[in-house]
């Protein structure tokens, strides 16, 4: 049994970055034994070694490993200079130890290039952020999310991921610690691994880049599901397809809401937060008013009758039910939300004005400071 390493890619990664993420790829045994234990058992065995033949390589250290789509993956990082030929001879060792226990398979790079495409110049992307039901507090006020609460919303959560990212054509991506690229069944099993991971909490995104138009879904350590759409297409027809994708969900959230961009490139409500100087106290210590305040106002959120009750005048916003204590609250004229469409791009940039508005209208059912 042989197993190859590209040693001149895991070297130059490592050096480039002070880490590098690997990958056991086609990994395989005579007798099907569990490659995600094998490698970790190898991890430890490789470091033994290397203490005994070499006492430098003890700055280096390699993570637990993690089911990626290619395969059991590892982050080899370094809290110290090593030389070149030094790296490679502890990744050798590491493909050394996994053949004579009699597996197959290549050691390769996950490349800190390698990743979707940074596009500033293309439309805005548009959000939902659903702040999930279920989630428990631990010492010093630890959010722990749902889907670790209770596991059987896994496959829920992963099936939603995957079915909003299968909705356009492009390179399908996960990111755990880096991001890798893989067919949906992969990222599927990948995704689901890393919700059931100890301690993971798990963070992590799956995005799906197309040459028109792209999608993701972030997981947030929070228990937060934030849906994001990027695309040409006409305004309305973004946030319906947002809204199919939500709805579903409505009576298994404490709160959702809709936005666009409200600055730079980066997505969703939390730069807004930012800007309200509230990002740092919400998280982790907000969570619990979930279910009766919001961080902010937005075009389009799933309420309950505890902020309902708390806003000051939504008479002319629409107000829908849609699950037991679970309201869709609309702003009157959703195309007055956003600015106006720029250089031929869609319009997504929140109108600071109707924002201005729609937070006076929501009073006391904005989250505070008084409430922290």
């Amino acid at each position: 049994m042989t197993v190859e390493a590209d040693l001149a890619g895991l070297v130059a990664n490592t050096v480039n970055a002070d880490s590098c993420p690997f990958v056991l790829t086609e990994a395989t045994h005579p007798h099907d034994l569990d490659a995600l234990a094998a490698l970790g058992r190898a991890i430890e065995a490789t470091h033994t070694r290397a203490a005994l033949v070499d006492p430098g390589l003890a700055v280096a250290a390699a993570e637990q490993p993690h089911v990626s789509p290619n395969g059991p993956a590892s982050v080899f990082g370094l809290y110290d200079e090593l030389e070149d030929d030094r790296i490679a001879w502890w990744f050798r060792q590491l493909a050394d130890t996994l053949a004579e226990w009699g597996w197959s398979g290549v050691l390769l790079p996950q490349r800190w290039g390698d990743r979707p495409e940074d596009r500033p110049h293309a439309a805005p992307w548009l959000v939902v952020t659903m702040a999930l039901s279920g989630w428990a507090h631990r010492a010093r006020q630890v959010v722990v999310p749902p889907w670790t609460v209770d596991p059987g919303l896994v496959p829920d959560v992963v099936d939603l991921a995957m079915a909003w990212t299968g909705g356009v054509e492009g390179e399908l991506w996960f990111t755990r610690t880096s991001p890798a690229r893989g067919e949906p069944e992969a990222v599927a099993r990948a995704l689901r691994a890393r919700f059931v991971e100890p301690d993971s909490r798990g963070f992590s995104e799956v995005h799906r880049q197309g040459t028109d138009a792209e999608r993701r879904v972030r997981f947030s350590s929070y228990g937060h599901v934030t849906l994001e759409e990027r695309s040409s297409l006409p305004l309305p027809d973004r946030l319906a397809a947002l809204r199919l994708a939500w709805q579903p969900w409505a009576a298994r959230v404490d709160h959702a809401r809709s936005t666009g961009d409200v600055g730079g490139s980066n997505p969703s409500w939390t730069v807004e937060l930012g800007r309200r100087k509230l990002e740092k106290s919400y998280y982790p210590h907000g969570r619990h008013l979930d279910d009766r305040r919001v961080p902010d106002a937005c075009v389009e959120q799933v309420l309950t009758g505890a902020h309902l009750d708390a806003a000051r005048d939504l008479g002319r916003w629409q107000v829908e039910e849609v699950a037991t204590d679970r309201y869709v609250v609309t702003h009157p004229e959703p195309s007055r939300w956003f600015l106006p469409a720029r250089d031929g791009r869609p319009g997504t940039r929140v109108d600071p004005d109707v924002l201005d508005r729609a937070r006076d209208d929501f009073g006391a059912t904005i989250l505070g400071p008084r409430d922290l």
